[in-house]
C-alpha cells in the first residue's frame, strides 16, 4: 500500500527532475546564442574590413538591372469599341 506522502514525495521529485532538465536546457541555449553572436561578430569584423580595403582589392561587380521595355502597342479593336472608363 502506498501512502499519500509517498505520492506526493514521488510528484515533487518529477517536478524538481523537470525543472534540473530546464535548466540544463535553457544554459545550453545560452551557450549557443552565445556562440552564434561570437561568429556574427566576426563576420561583420571581417566584412567591415573588407570594404575598408583599397578600391584595387574589390571585385568589379555590377548591379543587376533589368532592362526597360517602353513599347506603345496600337489598341485593339475590341479596346476602341469599349466605352471609356467612367
Amino acid at each position: 500500500m502506498v501512502s499519500a506522502n509517498s505520492a506526493g514525495s514521488d510528484r515533487i521529485h518529477a517536478v524538481v527532475n523537470e525543472i534540473s532538465e530546464l535548466g540544463g536546457s535553457g544554459q545550453a541555449a545560452r551557450h549557443s546564442v552565445a556562440g552564434h553572436e561570437d561568429v556574427l561578430a566576426a563576420m561583420q569584423a571581417n566584412a567591415a574590413s573588407a570594404l575598408s580595403g583599397p578600391e584595387k582589392d574589390r571585385p568589379d561587380i555590377e548591379p543587376h538591372r533589368e532592362p526597360r521595355l517602353f513599347l506603345r502597342l496600337p489598341p485593339s479593336r475590341a479596346a476602341r469599341s469599349r466605352p471609356p472608363p467612367r
